[in-house]
């Protein structure tokens, strides 16, 4: 059996709830994997387990006809913390396409997801991270 690294475990996360939503990426998860709300987000700031997941994940898509993430970059920046880098995209139940970026700080623990930081900007990710880039 190949061991993943941790960024592709959050890169297979990410496949994963694009293909099956958040019960596909449900298998890269821990039991209590906390799922930390981009600053500035109308609902709460911390969803717990699977069922916050799916939670966080309904209140994000309930007004797309059409959602997915576009991997970006993915990166180790230490022992088990991940940064990614990507875009969300869709169509709004009104017809409305967005395309805009999205990144988050994932904390791997034995080949499963346990914490993601989401941000609306990638500076944002990358500082919470302690990465000193500039992002293109």
């Amino acid at each position: 059996m190949t061991t993943l690294t941790d960024a592709e475990v959050v890169a297979a996360f990410m496949d994963s709830f694009n293909e099956r939503g958040v019960d596909g990426a449900s298998e890269w998860v821990t039991s209590g994997v906390e799922m930390h709300s981009a600053p500035g987000w109308a609902g709460k700031p911390l969803y717990i387990g699977v069922d916050g997941a799916r939670e966080l994940a309904a209140e994000w898509t309930e007004s797309f006809d059409e959602y997915e993430w576009v991997p970006g970059r993915f990166e180790e920046v230490r022992g088990g913390c991940v940064t990614a880098l990507f875009r969300h995209r869709g169509r709004t139940r009104d017809g409305v396409r967005i395309d805009a970026p999205l990144a988050a700080v994932f904390e791997v623990t034995d080949g499963l997801v346990d914490r993601v930081r989401f941000f609306f900007t990638w500076e944002e990710a990358l500082e919470a991270a302690h990465v000193e880039e500039e992002v293109q």
